[in-house]
């Protein structure tokens, strides 16, 4: 047996018993910043990651084709085209929820006001990411997101 179908098979069983979680795919430029979100997650019952990747532009192509509920993405990644993307994001027939991520918490307000539906900075408590994807994901519709009450964009404590 080839290792490459075994993976296939493990990752497709995986997907298909995953039906019904939140499927986030999650897009950062370093991978051991990719590595330690994917673990947190995996480690949730509900949260399914259904692809990475280390370049934005991939984004769209992999939106359509995995139709993620909720895409985390860096916000190194995510500012230069922030504008280009969420137009051609609402475009899709999918329309996932953009969870932008930074180790620099003043890039906030710029990452909400690019269309991001909410930002966490990578040095909050892992249990605040967690608040944050699950308020995200909570979420009816794309036209409820956006900031908290206090403006934040994060779940109210």
């Amino acid at each position: 047996m080839h290792p490459e179908r075994c993976w296939c098979r493990v990752k497709l069983e995986a997907t298909y018993e995953s039906n019904n979680a939140m499927r986030v795919l999650l897009i950062d430029n370093q991978a051991h910043v990719r590595a330690a979100m994917q673990f947190l997650l995996d480690q949730q019952p509900g949260v399914c990651i259904v692809g990475t990747a280390d370049t934005s532009d991939v984004l769209l192509e992999q939106t359509h084709r995995l139709q993620p509920d909720i895409v985390l993405i860096s916000w190194e990644l995510w500012r230069k085209p922030a504008a280009q993307l969420r137009t051609a994001l609402r475009a899709l027939d999918v329309r996932p929820k953009v969870i932008v991520f930074s180790s620099r918490p003043e890039a906030e307000q710029a990452a909400l006001k690019s269309g991001a539906d909410a930002f966490v900075c990578a040095y909050d408590p892992p249990d605040t990411f967690l608040n944050v994807l699950q308020t995200i994901g909570d979420s009816a519709e794309p036209e409820d997101l956006g900031s908290a009450p206090d403006g934040t964009g994060r779940p109210a404590s």
